[in-house]
């Protein structure tokens, strides 16, 4: 049973990982955050006497983006690489031959892991990228303090911004899995591939006025801030990293109760 869901997941991840799917969305995705940060680090430019100034940092311009249009659209090249890979197996109709090697669970197990790892590290990379190609101008650090978080006032900087990047991954990780969890029953490919934004959309306008949900239960507080607040960031980002876990065990059981009853 072990060796079966091992090997499950050694597929389905390798399958994720040398995709040509893959690399072309973290090339998408790594334009779509220079584009995002685009208007803060231009913002920040300032020429005195013929000579350019850069008020802004890579951490500060990090910080302070996030409020255009490119970000929901990040949400959608996050699933690329693999939340549409159950629709593929059913299209193909690989479904039996893959449960066959392994069990629905194996199966279930493999393709939410290769799915979260590949959202995960699309959006990690892409920031990555994106850093380096602001880095080209500005430095990664110009020295000015921020007393609004903690392990800027302890030094750790690069911490604090792998930290940051870490929990724009994980988002990218929830909406990956919440696209293949509902890929189960939504055949359109299209519309599963948009479903991030739909759900960014909805909870924006209805979901945290009308249906009130703590910050520690609703994607916003989770993952886009530090959801205990800025003074404990690592304990955030370790609860985003265990309610995401949580989130692929449903995932898991949800893809696995499906298969049983439906192939």
């Amino acid at each position: 049973m072990v060796c079966k869901l091992v090997y499950s997941v050694k597929q389905h991840t390798k399958r994720a990982f040398c995709s040509k799917r893959f690399w072309i969305a973290v090339f998408i995705t790594a334009i779509l955050t220079i584009l995002d940060y685009l208007p803060i680090f231009l913002m920040g430019i300032n020429t005195v006497n013929n000579v350019t100034y850069y008020a802004y940092d890579i951490l500060n311009t990090i910080l302070f983006s996030g409020q255009s249009i490119f970000l929901g659209v990040t949400f959608i090249t996050a699933v690329l690489p693999y939340a549409g890979s159950y629709c593929e197996d059913e299209s193909n109709n690989m479904i039996i031959p893959m449960i066959k090697r392994s069990t629905p669970a194996g199966y279930a197990a493999g393709v939410v892991i290769a799915c979260a790892l590949s959202s995960y590290f699309c959006v990690f990379f892409s920031q990555l990228l994106a850093s380096c190609f602001f880095g080209i101008f500005v430095p990664f650090d110009n020295g000015m303090p921020d007393e609004q978080y903690l392990l800027f006032r302890e030094g750790k900087k690069h911490l604090f911004y792998f930290l940051n990047i870490s929990l724009y991954s994980l988002r990218g990780t929830f909406f990956g899995i919440f696209s293949l969890a509902i890929s189960t029953i939504v055949k359109n490919r299209y519309v599963i591939y948009a479903s991030p934004f739909i759900l960014y959309y909805f909870l924006m306008r209805f979901g945290y006025t009308v249906l009130d949900i703590p910050s520690y239960l609703n994607i916003r507080g989770v993952y886009f801030g530090f959801v205990f607040g800025n003074e404990k960031e690592l304990l955030s980002v370790a609860y985003s990293f265990a309610f995401t876990i949580c989130i692929m065990c449903l995932a898991g059981k949800w893809i696995s109760f499906w298969l049983r009853r439906n192939v």
